[in-house]
């Protein structure tokens, strides 16, 4: 499976996203971000950090069969639009502000001219910020939200190189503190699999 994680901002937590994917999958990870801290979490053997220019090695990927986590920002390229035309998925994370959901909306409405198989996480999720998420973009678009609360462990992914499952299945208090964010999260895994399995699809945008 290739997931692609991407937003044309940084800030809404979709590096964190990847990591805590990578973690939970065991997938390669693939940026176009020189200055990722993605090399603290995942080791050189299944890391790529794309250098200016450099193209994503398809050939090579294909022939191992490779699953990968595309961790990828900025305003779209030659490399972004050849990673949603491969990805099985396009995960698009946004908090619950007026300027990101903005950004959500322009990123979705970019990817779907290549792969309309999208989720939108709703990343950094408090008391009611999945309703109005879910509302906002439910204006434009009919693909799923999926809230991820905030919680400290994704913070943390770091220095502990733990998946909130790791979290979670570590001690009983742990299994407290980040049982639902845990969940939310497998609940997320659930659905990038879910729409991976469905054929890719264009222009599916109210």
């Amino acid at each position: 499976m290739r997931v692609l994680i991407y937003s044309f901002k940084g800030g809404t937590g979709k590096t964190s996203l990847a990591l805590n994917l990578h973690l939970t999958l065991d997938y390669g990870v693939i940026t176009n971000d020189q200055y990722s801290p993605v090399d603290k979490v995942v080791s050189p053997k299944r890391l790529m950090i794309l250098k200016e220019g450099q193209g994503i090695p398809f050939e090579a990927l294909d022939k191992a069969q490779a699953d990968i986590i595309y961790d990828f920002g900025g305003y779209v390229d030659k490399r972004v639009v050849s990673a949603m035309e491969d990805a099985d998925v396009v995960v698009i994370p946004t908090t619950n502000s007026f300027s990101e959901i903005q950004v959500a909306r322009a990123t979705a409405v970019e990817a779907e001219k290549y792969n309309a198989n999208i989720l939108f996480v709703a990343n950094k999720a408090g008391k009611g910020d999945l309703e109005q998420v879910s509302k906002a973009l439910g204006q434009w678009f009919s693909y799923p939200v999926l809230p991820l609360k905030n919680t400290r462990a994704l913070a943390r992914i770091y220095s502990a190189k733990k998946s909130l499952r790791d979290w979670k299945a570590s001690s009983p208090l742990n299994k407290f503190v980040y049982g639902d964010a845990a969940d939310q999260f497998e609940a997320i895994v659930a659905a990038i699999e879910a729409s991976a399995a469905k054929p890719k699809a264009k222009s599916k945008s109210k």
